[in-house]
């Protein structure tokens, strides 16, 4: 019986945002809302493409604004994955614009790096001109999202845009021991990096693993983990060193 009143309690929940979701204003409650415009190009390739969500306020005030990142091992998945986690992190933070971002997926002819830095940061110049302000970024991914987001705030933020990143189950160290037993490894080592991209001397791995270029200036990450991870983490005195 309980579990029929959960259902029956979830589902219009379910129900309210993905109506909310399909419709260009947003309300998530009485006092919240939001102007939405989807699958917006801010690039000439198909995967450039992003929903933007903006507060329906009256105040001038500039806002801050959330980019969100979806995971895939960094050659599948789409924006829609996070469309709810996005719906539910306007509700907690209404005075912030969101954005929830598809980027160009790597494959067997195409590389993922840097093509998906050069996304986010194309992703910030249209925000730029869409708001007529400079914004403070807020960058926010999970699995290969999280990966995205910490590589591109400490290695390609060169405007410091970025005040803060979430990472959530992403991984920070590439070349780490435990992170090699992914099913999916040798694809990341053949297809995730353009060989051109590195400076000489620098392997592929380095140039993709965030770790790697944190720097004391670097925006705070506030990471979620899993704890087999935070367990391997704590018996390398290497990782902590770095960061």
């Amino acid at each position: 019986m309980k579990k029929n009143i959960r259902i029956i309690v979830l589902f219009p929940t379910l129900l309210f945002l993905w109506i909310s979701c399909a419709e260009k204003k947003v309300k998530l409650g009485k006092d919240i809302s939001f102007d939405k415009e989807a699958n917006i190009h801010y690039g000439n390739s198909s995967g450039q493409v992003m929903d933007l969500y903006i507060p329906d306020t009256k105040t001038s005030k500039e806002k801050d604004v959330f980019i969100m990142i979806h995971g895939g091992g960094w050659h599948s998945g789409n924006k829609s994955q996070l469309t709810f986690f996005t719906l539910s992190m306007m509700k907690r933070f209404p005075d912030h614009v969101f954005v929830n971002m598809n980027y160009r997926l790597a494959s067997e002819t195409n590389y993922g790096l840097p093509n998906q830095m050069n996304d986010i940061k194309a992703v910030t110049t249209f925000l730029k001109k869409k708001l007529r302000y400079n914004p403070k970024l807020i960058i926010l991914g999970n699995s290969a999202g999280a990966h995205l987001s910490m590589l591109y705030s400490y290695q390609f933020d060169t405007d410091k845009q970025v005040k803060a990143v979430i990472n959530i189950v992403g991984p920070a160290d590439l070349s780490d021991p435990g992170f090699k037993n992914y099913q999916e490894y040798s694809f990341v080592e053949r297809r995730l990096v353009d060989p051109r991209a590195p400076e000489p001397g620098m392997t592929l791995i380095d140039y993709a693993s965030p770790v790697k270029w944190v720097k004391k200036d670097s925006p705070p990450t506030l990471s979620y983990l899993e704890i087999q991870i935070v367990l391997s983490l704590l018996h390398r005195k290497k990782y902590w060193i770095q960061l």
